[in-house]
């Protein structure tokens, strides 16, 4: 996504409607992706780009089970089980 921190105005471009199955969300602060084994979320941060992206792997029965921080997150960077 590169630097990108203009969250109220996003909206998918048609090559993300194709890439994601349709199957994103979002609001004025956070965009969620489903892209099938994980969900990726970005929302605003302080980080040079802008934004802090994850990716939430979930077990079959729905329970969180780690989540990778993407590099250059103002948060962690790294992954977190749970």
């Amino acid at each position: 996504m590169g630097k990108f921190n203009d969250f109220k105005n996003y909206f998918p471009s048609l090559q993300e409607w194709m890439n994601y199955g349709c199957d994103i969300a979002w609001d004025d602060y956070t965009i969620l992706k489903n892209h099938g084994d994980y969900i990726q979320i970005m929302f605003p941060s302080s980080s040079s780009k802008g934004h802090d992206t994850y990716d939430m792997y979930f077990s079959d029965s729905g329970k969180l089970k780690y989540v990778s921080g993407h590099k250059g997150n103002a948060g962690f960077e790294d992954t977190k089980y749970y």
